[in-house]
């Protein structure tokens, strides 16, 4: 019976344990970065609403990461310019921004109602083991004044783990290269 009563004391408290929620945080700067047509999103809710008027060459950078639970995953990005975020499920293609775009942030919501804040951030509901794609980029394009663009710093918080997965072109190249210097190598 005393057996009996610790494997059931055992799954008791795993069950019970709270779950650890992850951070994930990282650094870029978008600078003579690559550029894209930046979606337009409602400053309602974030749905995206088609290709913005004002960001048609704006740069950016995309991280891809993966979390470990389903659940409401929090976004921040804290910019050195007026910042914009977009978060993608599946792929991230600059070329056709609207595909697989779920939401975006201009202005956190604790922003100025005028003018422009360097905080942009965003709350979605995430599943488990797919791929997802924050993209940081500007407001607006050198077209309507200075380009958009600088230094930031972004967080993913949530209640799994988070982890960064490199775009495919970098995995692409990095295997190229690695081929391409194991073959040198081979000949010396």
């Amino acid at each position: 019976m005393v057996k009996h009563l610790g494997l059931v004391w055992l799954v008791t408290a795993a069950v019970a344990l709270p779950v650890q929620a992850g951070t994930f945080t990282y650094t870029g700067d978008t600078t003579g970065g690559l550029t894209f047509n930046r979606p337009e999103v409602s400053p309602i809710n974030g749905a995206i609403t088609g290709l913005s008027p004002i960001a048609q060459t704006v740069p950016y950078q995309a991280q891809g990461f993966l979390v470990s639970a389903a659940g409401v995953y929090t976004f921040t990005s804290d910019q050195l310019f007026d910042g914009f975020l977009v978060l993608y499920q599946g792929t991230f293609d600059p070329a056709d921004s609207l595909v697989n775009a779920l939401t975006g942030n201009d202005d956190a919501p604790s922003a100025p109602a005028f003018g422009f804040s360097n905080r942009s951030a965003l709350n979605a509901l995430l599943s488990a083991n797919t791929r997802y794609f924050l993209v940081t980029t500007g407001f607006s394009s050198p077209t309507f004044g200075p380009a958009d663009a600088g230094f930031y710093q972004s967080t993913i918080a949530g209640p799994g783990t988070i982890s960064p997965v490199p775009e495919p072109f970098t995995v692409l190249g990095t295997l190229a290269f690695g081929l391409w210097s194991v073959g040198r190598s081979a000949k010396k």
